[in-house]
């Protein structure tokens, strides 16, 4: 792929391991393949000039390396979204490789809403949906941080670290950075949530049931669980104001409350439903090799849970009001 100096320059600046051979040619893959499918549905959404959150100039990077990561760039006007393919890699292998190996209860939900899915506009299996719910939620997440340092008052704040952890003992609490990655989370969930609801809205009418509409989200919430697992590498040592980017415990928290809040809208689905069901799926996906996730998270998020709904609501949601760049504060 022909990319401009100017972008390419700007790649090479924001991270200075990567080289010429590290990037992608994504045009010369194969019409159909997933991460064909997801570059073109990037472009689309980004020149699409009715797009709300249409950023230009632009362009996507896909890196050939073995950082399981993602991060977005904006200097001089030029913005750029940049994933590391290990993240698909990663996401592949606990989203679709291991599928066959779900639990009779998850694959009880999977033969559910199989048919609704084959119906739907996409024709698109429940593997395939919960791989696509985790790469979408990464773009939206990045292009949370493009509208971010879009706006006037972002400042000097220089360029965004990487989504990959940086839990370095000592390491100076960026409250900031946690601000903005919660409103960046809030804003991918927002979008996760919106296709959910286009999708069940568009299903013929006998699909168009509650149940399938609970399942979906699950689904999501679900992939939210094994993306987080794996770009934290497991889940750390409980902290609230402390390192650069909030708990991964914390971060699911949320996202999970926001996508079942948004995308179960005036219909009859359960909240505490839609993250059993979740929570269920995410079981069996997360049983990796011999890691199982979820039993410590639930463990870290019911210990805890007081001290996070403090950390969000006392903590950054009034701090949060006060930054003018943030997506919630520019309605």
């Amino acid at each position: 792929m022909n990319y401009s100096q100017e972008f390419l320059d700007l790649l090479f600046a924001a991270d200075d391991t990567i080289t010429h051979d590290n990037v992608l040619d994504f045009k010369s893959l194969p019409e159909g393949i997933p991460t064909a499918n997801f570059t073109d549905f990037v472009y689309r959404n980004f020149n699409n000039p009715n797009n709300p959150i249409h950023i230009e100039p632009f362009e996507l990077f896909l890196i050939k390396n073995d950082d399981v990561n993602a991060f977005a760039c904006r200097d001089n006007g030029l913005n750029i979204i940049t994933i590391y393919l290990s993240l698909f890699k990663a996401m592949e292998d606990r989203l679709v490789n291991e599928f066959p190996d779900l639990s009779n209860e998850s694959s009880a939900i999977m033969k559910q809403i199989r048919p609704a899915l084959i119906k739907g506009k996409e024709g698109i299996t429940p593997d395939f949906l919960l791989y696509q719910n985790a790469t979408l939620f990464t773009y939206y997440h990045e292009l949370g941080h493009l509208n971010q340092m879009s706006h006037a008052s972002y400042g000097a704040l220089g360029r965004l670290v990487k989504e990959r952890y940086c839990l370095v003992k000592g390491k100076e609490f960026d409250q900031v950075a946690h601000a903005m990655e919660i409103d960046a989370d809030l804003f991918a969930a927002n979008f996760i949530s919106g296709h959910i609801r286009q999708f069940w809205d568009e299903l013929p009418s006998e699909h168009r049931s509650p149940d399938n509409l609970l399942n979906l989200i699950a689904i999501a919430c679900a992939s939210i669980f094994v993306f987080f697992h794996v770009i934290s590498e497991g889940w750390d040592v409980m902290y609230f104001l402390d390192f650069d980017h909030p708990h991964p415990v914390i971060r699911i928290s949320y996202i999970a409350d926001s996508i079942v809040t948004m995308a179960a809208k005036d219909v009859a689905v359960s909240r505490e439903n839609c993250i059993h069901l979740a929570l269920v799926i995410a079981t069996d996906l997360m049983k990796y090799g011999k890691v199982d996730g979820i039993p410590d998270y639930i463990k870290l998020y019911r210990d805890n849970q007081d001290s996070i709904s403090r950390y969000i609501h006392d903590e950054m949601s009034p701090f949060m009001k006060a930054l003018s760049f943030l997506i919630q504060n520019k309605a």
